[in-house]
Order: structure tokens, then sequence, then C-alpha cells
């Protein structure tokens, strides 16, 4: 018996030995990084990016760069938006493997995977294995993407300021001598949106939007018609009723009459791609959340000139951290070696390029040591989805982008303004029930008004009436409740 007993704890001992425990509880072997395992470890990463028809070409150049540096192999999985949603939610659903993951608030439920234990907590392995990443990476956020004290993924290293603007095609502009600095809202748009509608015939709709048009930075938007102040414009305080407040009225009033007035397109409350209708001509102008650059991004080749104006100041994303992130699976295998690998993804420069623009001479042009050439219908480009890869600060800039933009976006961010709600997170499980009911309320009225197809005024008592029915007023009170503590402890 006590030999038997002996050999259970030494092999108990051996295996406390070999792995490392997380903060979920996942058992992970330790590797020595300043050795090359001998064993091969293939990574499976996953990133709602359209398919590249090279992408195997670009694979086998980056398992032949890993060989000696911690002897992994990485398979690329490319999936369309929607069609990556689906996927990954059933795989995390059913507890079937992989080892990477792009995640946010806004795909895949970052803060409800992380609650579920999804994903591995990372705090305990940075020392080790990601210690140059944390270094690069915001420290705020890191505290946003914190879910109940433990980061869950890693935020991707890049800008974390925004800033609201227009987006629209220069030449159009120049035309009719349109400074789009000066045009601080739809209403100065206005006179110049009915000059182009009349002059210019192959301009179906001056203005484009989609149901969530911004029109402020005013409000930082938390739950189903609920916000808190990003400025002085409210009190800090207090968490306001968005369709209560006269910017948010005054903007339904607009949209309403740019919809009336055939400034928009009369189909907008179901069209998709906007962008691609902007490419297509078809609209001079549109709003967005911009950067330095990202006219680029967005309208890179297209055959009209397009340019950017901000309207608003800049600001740090209260959700800062949450917006593009890398998650590491708690069914991975080796979570150790992927660790590492997201080290280099991050720190190497000639990885971290090879994944994104893929083989030089093959899918790019080398033009100087930090510009390229994007070689057209090349088969391999990950161009304009940076943001959701790594780091972007390593980045080759492309000849049709600023020379300047990587020293752009870091003085970009330098300026912004943290918002007094940075950090907080709106907990809604203690009324999970009102909120899904508000958001069904919300998805009837919303979108219509929002567009100009329906008038907010004569919908607004009757979606007012509903929402108090769904238990509006118990989810403003737990969301003040929460913010009232959140703000007691800064």
């Amino acid at each position: 018996m006590k030999k038997k007993l002996s050999c259970v704890m030494a092999i108990i001992t051996l295996m406390m030995g070999l792995g490392g425990c997380g903060g979920n509880g996942i058992s992970m072997v330790d590797e020595d990084v300043s050795t090359v395992p001998v064993d091969t470890y293939e990574i499976a990463w996953y990133l709602p990016i359209t398919s590249q028809k090279d992408t195997e070409l670009v694979e086998e150049k980056i398992n032949a760069y890993l060989k000696d540096k911690i002897n992994a192999t990485v398979k690329l999985y490319l999936l369309e938006s929607s069609q990556y949603k689906e996927k990954m939610n059933a795989m995390i659903s059913s507890g079937e493997y992989f080892d990477l993951a792009f995640c946010a608030s806004w795909m895949l439920d970052y803060r409800m995977n992380a609650e579920n234990e999804a994903f591995i907590p990372l705090d305990d392995y940075f020392d080790k294995y990601m210690p140059k990443t944390y270094e690069l990476l915001d420290k705020d956020a890191l505290s946003n993407a914190k879910v109940n004290g433990k980061i869950y993924a890693l935020p991707v290293i890049k800008e974390n300021a925004q800033q609201i603007g227009w987006i629209y095609r220069k030449d159009i502009a120049d035309k009719y001598g349109i400074n789009m600095d000066q045009i601080k809202n739809f209403e100065d748009l206005e006179p110049y949106a009915k000059i182009i509608k009349e002059n210019e015939p192959d301009i179906q709709y001056p203005v484009d939007w989609v149901g969530d048009t911004p029109t402020s930075n005013t409000i930082r938007h938390v739950t189903t018609g609920l916000g808190l102040p990003n400025d002085n414009t409210y009190p800090m305080d207090k968490v306001i009723e968005e369709y209560e407040t006269e910017s948010i009225k005054k903007s339904f009033d607009i949209a309403k009459r740019y919809y009336d007035e055939g400034l928009v397109r009369k189909d907008c409350v179901t069209a998709t791609d906007l962008n691609q209708r902007m490419k297509d001509g078809k609209t001079f102008c549109h709003l967005a959340y911009l950067k330095p650059g990202k006219v680029n991004e967005l309208y890179k080749g297209a055959k009209y000139q397009f340019a950017q104006s901000g309207i608003s100041n800049v600001y740090k994303d209260p959700e800062a951290g949450v917006l593009s992130m890398t998650a590491v699976s708690a069914t991975s295998k080796n979570p150790a070696r992927v660790m590492r690998f997201l080290e280099l993804v991050n720190t190497d420069k000639y990885l971290n390029n090879l994944i994104i623009y893929g083989i030089e001479g093959k899918h790019y042009k080398k033009v100087s040591d930090n510009v390229i050439e994007l070689i057209p219908d090349s088969g391999y480009s990950l161009s304009g989805s940076q943001w959701m890869v790594s780091n972007v600060f390593l980045n080759y800039t492309t000849t049709e982008e600023d020379p300047e933009k990587l020293t752009k976006l870091k003085e970009f961010d330098e300026s912004a303004v943290l918002l007094p709600s940075a950090g907080f997170t709106f907990n809604t499980e203690p009324v999970q029930q009102y909120v899904a009911s508000c958001a069904t309320v919300e998805a009837q009225y919303k979108k219509q008004i929002a567009v100009g197809a329906v008038s907010f005024e004569e919908k607004w008592p009757e979606f007012k009436k509903k929402l108090e029915e769904a238990g509006f007023e118990k989810v403003k009170d737990e969301l003040q409740k929460q913010y009232t503590e959140f703000l007691s402890k800064k």
C-alpha cells in the first residue's frame, strides 16, 4: 500500500513540475523561453477577415520563420464576419479546439465568454511569455479589458483615441468650394447636399448613413436608451436618458428632413455595405469614427479621391481595449507556445508584416525600409484589417498612405482626452430580463427613426410607453447605482 501511495505521489509531483495553473484552473505545461522546443506545435488562429487565395503560401513562409524561433506552425482560418461569428460561437459552445481568435465587445462577446471561462486569463503569464508585449500595451486598455479582475484577451496594440468626422469625395467638395473642416453638423451640410443633388446626376443621394449614425460624442451609449456623459454638456455623475435629450431629438428631426428631401437613399433602413456605395460614386459623404489615415484604409485604390475631416474633440474611447482583442482559447493544447507566438507577432517586425502583407516580391514591392507598394490582385493582403491582428505600429505603410501615418497615430493618441466613464462596464446581470425586453422594443423603432424613415415625434409616445412596460426605469436605476459606485472608487 505504501509503495502504491509513493508511486501515486511521485506521479502527482511530476505532473505539478510539468504544469502551471492559470487563474481559472486551466492546467498549462510550462516552456523555457530561452530554448526552442523539440516538438512542433500547430497554432489554429481564427480571424473575421475575407479569405485569401495565397494563404497557404504565406503560412509556409511563416512556418519556416518560426521553426528556429519557437518551433511552431500557424494555420490561418480567415472567415467572413457573419460566418466567423456563427462558426466561433458553435465551437465555443461545443468546447471544440482552437488556439487563437479575434474577439471584442461587439464580436464574439468578449466579456460573456471571459465570464464563462472560454478564454485563458493572461495576467499570470505576461512576465514569462509576453513581457515585451505587456510593456507596449496601453494600460488604460488593459484596465478596461479586466473581467472580474482578470485579463482574458490581449488588446491589439493600436490607437485608442477616436474622433467623429466626415469622409467625403474631395473632387466634389473642390468643385463646389465646400470646406468640410467648417461643416460641423448635418444642418451646416444641408444646403450643400441640396446643391449636389440638383447638379450631380451620377450621385444618387448626397449623404449616406446607417441606423446608428453618430451625430454627437457628448453621450456615451451604454444600453437601450441610456448613456453616460462624455463632457460637461450634462451632469458628470448622472445617467442620461438619450431619447429625452435635445441633441438626439434634433438629430432625428434632421434625419427625417434629409430622408423626405431625398438627400439619403430611401432603403437606408436595410441597405448594407456603405463603403462600397461610396467607392461606386453614388454618394458624397458619410459620418464616421476617424483616426489618422482612416480614409486611406477604407478607400485605397478607389477611382475617386476621398478625404476626411474631424468635427469633434479627440477622445480616448471608453471601451479602449475591448474593441479589438486576441483571445487564447481554454481548449488550446499548448497555451505557452501560443503566447510565445503572440509575443513574436507583437514585437518582430518581419513576422508582423509577413502576416499582414504577405511575401515580398509576390504580394508587395519594397519602396523603402518602411514603405511598400501593394501588388494588385496578388492573392494575399490583410491591409486594412491590421487593427484586428497585432501591433499596428510595426506595420509598413503603403504608397497610398501618408508616410507619417504611424507617427500621427501616436500623436493622435497622446492628444486624446480620457473620458470620465472610461473603464466603466455595466453589469447587466441584475436586470438582464429588462435589458433584453428593452432591446426588443428598441429594435422595433430605433433604426427607422434614426435614418429618418419615420417621425420621432409621432412614434415616441408609443415607443416610450413600451420601453416603460419593458422595465426601462429598473435598468436606469441599476445603471445609476453601478455608475455612482464606480465614480466613488476613482
